[in-house]
Order: structure tokens, then sequence, then C-alpha cells
């Protein structure tokens, strides 16, 4: 019982506060709808941004109710499901990056390629300007790329966090003794071997993360050696420098035994770390291929 009580705050607070920010949104989007500031197409997205938000509370409470079930991991602790758990948190970026995306693009103005055009050569501006769209196109191709990687990363997350495999393991760079902890080799059955062995889940989680920084690095490298707008660059050193800061804070919290406020500033670096992409692909969503004359 003291345990819960522990909990019920956080839990209480985090239910009104999902409540409370629906009731946002609905009356937000009614209120603009009463005002005809809604175009059709602007109404369409917002519904569906209602609609996956709606699913998105759904989904929490489907993960809340098998709290009550039976453990069935290594850890026989009652927690909720880490399946359930991961399916939630997929739920949730993808609502975060939707309201993200559509606030840059009420924010942000289109980003010119006049500059970087005017620094290519004097073949013409059209020379110039397909150059630049050749290395958008690059780097865009890439940037999906990493948000599959950091995507996938941050999932990796939530397996940590519903088995609880943070409060192992807890050196680095090695786990304990080991490079590769031997249980990596011993769990027979591959889905519990990546969702819901201690070590494993922890592994996996490490070498992810370790990949998501070296290929943000890689990214923001090539960006810096192709003719790409100004604003590309800075959104690809934002994103380079969010990984960095969110891989220091996963080792911190790991070598302090995971301690809740570091545990919360290390999830809230990985949304950080997606506003960087997100941000990332929106300027360059915004690049005009127009040759400015």
């Amino acid at each position: 019982m003291e345990e819960f009580q522990e909990i019920y705050f956080i839990e209480w607070f985090h239910r009104m506060l999902a409540r409370a920010t629906g009731f946002f949104f609905v009356f937000g989007a009614g209120a603009l709808a009463a005002a005809g500031a809604l175009t059709p197409r602007l109404g369409v997205r917002l519904a569906g941004i209602g609609m996956l938000g709606a699913a998105q509370g759904l989904v929490g409470w489907w993960m809340v109710k098998s709290g009550f079930s039976e453990p069935t991991t290594e850890n026989k602790m009652p927690r909720v499901s880490p399946y359930r758990l991961a399916f939630h948190l997929v739920t949730a970026m993808a609502l975060y990056s939707l309201v993200t995306w559509h606030a840059f693009s009420v924010l942000c103005a289109p980003v010119s390629i006049g500059g970087a055009a005017a620094r290519l050569s004097a073949k013409g501006c059209r020379a110039a300007a397909a150059a630049v769209s050749e290395a958008v196109r690059k780097i865009r191709t890439r940037a999906r790329l990493m948000g599959t990687l950091l995507a996938t990363t941050l999932v990796s997350g939530a397996f940590v966090a519903g088995n609880d495999a943070g409060h192992a393991y807890n050196t680095w760079p090695k786990m304990l003794d080991d490079w590769v902890p031997p249980e990596v080799f011993q769990v027979p059955n591959q889905l519990i071997k990546i969702c819901e062995s201690t070590a494993v889940v922890q592994f996996n989680h490490r070498m992810l993360a370790y990949s998501t920084f070296l290929a943000s690095g890689l990214l923001f490298l090539t960006g810096r050696r192709l003719p790409l707008p100004k604003e590309v660059k800075v959104a690809l050193g934002a994103l380079h420098g969010a990984a960095l800061v969110q891989l220091l804070l996963g080792i911190a919290t790991l070598l302090s035994f995971v301690p809740t406020e570091l545990g919360v500033l290390h999830q809230g670096g990985g949304m950080a770390t997606l506003t960087a992409l997100v941000y990332l692909l929106h300027t360059i969503s915004r690049v005009s291929n127009r040759c400015p004359l």
C-alpha cells in the first residue's frame, strides 16, 4: 500500500493532464471552427489528430489494465505489460510528432535557397538551385532513416522501463564484467530475448543508443559538405547536439541507479531529440526549389 501511495499522485496527475490536454484541444478546435478560421484541409488534419488523441487515451487504459494481471516476465513484481507500455509510447510519439509538425508549419517561414545558390557557381541560378535540391534530397533520405533508428531506440527504452531493466547492470561502458552479457546467447525464445530478458533488453537499448548518436553525427558531417541552406545545417546541428545530450543523460541515469529525477530527464531528452528530428524534416520540407531572381 505504501508503494502504491507513492505513485498515486503521479498517476492521478498524468491522467488529469491528459484529460486537460484533450479538452484544450477540442475547445480550441471548436473555437476556430466557430470563427470560420478552419480550412477544410486543416479541419481534416485536426480531426485526425483528435482521433489519434482519443486512441491514445484508450491505449493508456488498456495498458493500465494489464497491471492487474499475473506477471509473466523475469521480474515478478506487478507492473504493466512492457508490450502495451511500448505501444502506448508509440502512439504518444506519433501524436506528439503530428502536433509538433503542424506547430512548425504555423510558426516557421519557407526556407530560401538564395544564399546557398549564390555561393555555388556563376553558371546560373538554375544549376545552383538544382544542386541545392539534390543535396536536400540526399539529406531527406538519410534523415528519414535516422528517424526510423531513433524511433526504434525510444521504443526499446520503453521495454527497459517496462521490465525495470535499468536497475541491473549499472556499470558503463561494460555490463558488469562483460561487453556482451552471456544472457544474450542463453535465452532460447527470440521474442523473449528481445523484449523481456533484463540483460538483453538493456544491451539492445545501449547498442541502439550508440547507433543513433553515431548516425546523427554522420548526418551532421554529411550536411556540412553539401550545399544546404543554413537553416537545414542548423537543424542538423541541433539534432546531433540533442542526441549527444541524450546519450550522456542515459549513461548518468544508469550509473546513478535510475533516480526518478534523472529518469524523467532522460525521457524528456528522448522527446527533445525527437523534436529536433521533426524540426529537421520540417525544415527540409520548407526548402523552396524556386530560383531566386
